[in-house]
């Protein structure tokens, strides 16, 4: 499950699901909330890996290197020279502060929109010294289509564009990791009971394997935590249902 660590009641929901028991992976972000959040989580015993993050500004130490807004993906594939290494700094500071609570420096890493996967950025990750990197998401899924009353939602068209733009960059990247099978951008958004069980029927259980739901969601309390595209999509309809599918046992 991802984002744990945005938000206050992002991070509570997150670690309800981890202490129900079906939940054993958490993607953490730093620089948003409390120490005590993170602690809590350590106490789960649940995998931990780092999301970095840099499309969301934090309202804390990443506005103290620049305040760096509505960046998106396109916005870093392409960045100029001085936006890398007021980025890179961004990453650095990401991965001090994770090491700090976790305590941990063989580290796994996802991306916050996998921004990781944009090529000067996962290379950078990986060539930093005095870490070790473990494990990557790399989210290069297969297209399984689970019901055609799917084809229909432009949701599902805007995914695969993405899944289409990952699969062309990923030859691009150097000094690959292990990762795990992935399952998690295709039906993005629009995830319910149906679409996670197919999933799992997909599973080669000789190979680790990953399914990624977002089931942290957020309310009108901290509607000033957010720009307004990432609070419409933490307060949408799919968050709610993602949550509610992860007290369920699929195997």
């Amino acid at each position: 499950m991802d984002d744990f660590g945005r938000s206050e009641n992002i991070s509570k929901k997150i670690l309800r699901s981890v202490k129900f028991g079906y939940i054993n992976s958490v993607s953490v972000m730093m620089g948003f909330t409390k120490k005590k959040f993170h602690k809590e989580l350590l106490k789960t015993k649940a995998k931990t890996k780092l999301h970095i993050n840099l499309t969301e500004n934090s309202q804390k130490y990443l506005r103290t290197i620049v305040k760096l807004k509505n960046l998106n993906f396109f916005n870093l594939l392409f960045a100029n020279k001085n936006l890398k290494k007021l980025l890179k700094k961004r990453i650095d500071l990401q991965i001090e502060n994770y090491i700090k609570i976790y305590g941990n420096k063989k580290l796994s890493i996802d991306g916050h929109q996998h921004v990781h996967i944009i090529p000067w950025i996962h290379n950078y990750i990986t060539n930093i010294k005095n870490i070790s990197i473990k494990e990557i998401r790399y989210p290069n899924e297969k297209i399984n289509i689970y019901g055609y009353e799917n084809l229909v939602k432009i949701q599902f068209y805007r995914n695969l564009l993405a899944l289409f733009l990952i699969k062309i960059l990923i030859p691009f990247l150097k000094r690959k990791k292990k990762s795990p099978v992935f399952f998690g951008l295709l039906y993005s958004g629009m995830y319910n009971e149906k679409i996670l069980k197919k999933n799992f029927k997909y599973i080669d259980k000789k190979k680790d394997t990953e399914i990624l739901i977002h089931g942290g969601y957020t309310n009108n309390s901290e509607r000033n935590l957010f720009q307004k595209n990432f609070f419409d999509y933490y307060t949408n309809k799919s968050s709610k249902l993602q949550y509610k599918l992860a007290f369920k046992k699929y195997i």
